[in-house]
């Protein structure tokens, strides 16, 4: 009997070695599914893997981490600590690091990245974006946005549009302010474009590359919004650019400029822009200020009735839009 009970005892010390894991991660998975510090659809954090909870077992949590799913045993999430990034419930804070130089004024860095975070499409309305100056050229950006998902898209789609942004402003994002349309030739074959829409002599084109400039635009960046006073007119190069008027919250989309056309046009008029427009793809774009204008346009009677033509059509085709979404056309007077 000895011999048995010995027998039993390094039985069940084998067994019980075999199965402490099995075990620990059911007893793990029960105290996790009572606590619920998560549930299916949050963001958790573990170690350097993100992902979305997408089921959750006795045995382990899988996590959708865009690339594939990754699975946790309970018993390490019990172990380790981890970040639930849906908690608690609001506008998820998403932060990014960027770096310029040292000449670049903190004031005009810390307008631009604002301003380009306060565009961004997944963008919290009623929420501020915050810049915080850590010396030596290097900020940090902190953007509300409706929850985790939206991260990744929106802050790959921020990096691409400062680029441009840091470009038209002058300032060097990472140390460098090198732009490929500021090259030797580019503002004279850009004015090749347009010459035939402005009408230009000889005199009147030195003018306008005396005066003018090329910017350019990533596909989704509001090259004008409505309701702002343009000082210039931008005359598209290439690319092309979605006209849209701002009507119940939202959007519609009543035309689209082409190589040649003009955006901005008002500023002739000094009026408010009545829409907005929108670079549909990669947008280059020559600025040609109103005092430019101005006397193009006392030479060239033509261009300010062709101007004022473009301003009436669009401020018909945007009401023609509005009314088939059932809009008021008020929303189009100028304010």
């Amino acid at each position: 009997m000895g011999g048995v009970v010995a027998a039993l005892g390094v039985t069940s010390i084998v067994i019980g070695l075999a199965l402490q894991n099995a075990v620990g991660g059911v007893i793990s998975g029960l105290l996790l599914l009572f606590e619920q510090p998560f549930q299916i659809g949050d963001w958790l954090t573990v170690g350097t893997v993100t992902g979305r909870v997408i089921e959750v077992n006795w045995r382990a949590v899988h996590l959708d981490t865009g690339t594939g799913v990754q699975v946790i045993p309970n018993s390490m999430l019990s172990a380790a600590s981890f970040a639930n990034l849906s908690q608690p419930a609001g506008p998820h804070r998403a932060s990014i690091d960027v770096k310029f130089t040292t000449d670049d004024p903190p004031h005009d860095v810390v307008q631009l990245l604002i301003e380009v975070a306060e565009s961004l499409p997944d963008k919290v309305p009623d929420d501020s974006t915050t810049v915080a100056y850590g010396g030596g050229g290097a900020y940090s950006v902190t953007v509300p946005l409706p929850g985790p998902a939206q991260v990744s898209p929106s802050m790959s789609l921020y990096r691409s549009w400062l680029w441009f942004a840091a470009r038209r402003r002058g300032l060097a994002l990472d140390g460098d302010s090198s732009d490929p349309i500021a090259e030797p030739g580019q503002l004279e074959r850009a004015l090749d474009v347009v010459a035939p829409t402005l009408h230009l002599g000889d005199s009147e084109r030195e003018l306008v590359l005396a005066t003018s400039k090329l910017e350019r635009f990533g596909a989704g960046e509001v090259v004008l919004r409505a309701g702002v006073r343009p000082d210039h007119i931008r005359f598209i190069v290439s690319g092309h650019a979605s006209l849209l008027v701002e009507a119940a919250g939202g959007r519609i989309k009543f035309g689209t400029a082409e190589p040649g056309d003009y955006i901005g046009q008002t500023a002739l008029t000094r009026e408010r822009a009545l829409s907005s427009a929108v670079a549909a793809d990669l947008l280059t774009v020559l600025v040609v200020p109103l005092a430019t204008l101005d006397t193009l346009v006392g030479s060239r009677p033509l261009l300010a009735a062709e101007i004022g033509s473009s301003i009436e059509l669009k401020r018909k085709a945007a009401s023609e839009a509005l009314a088939t979404a059932g809009v008021a056309r008020g929303l189009l007077t100028p304010r």
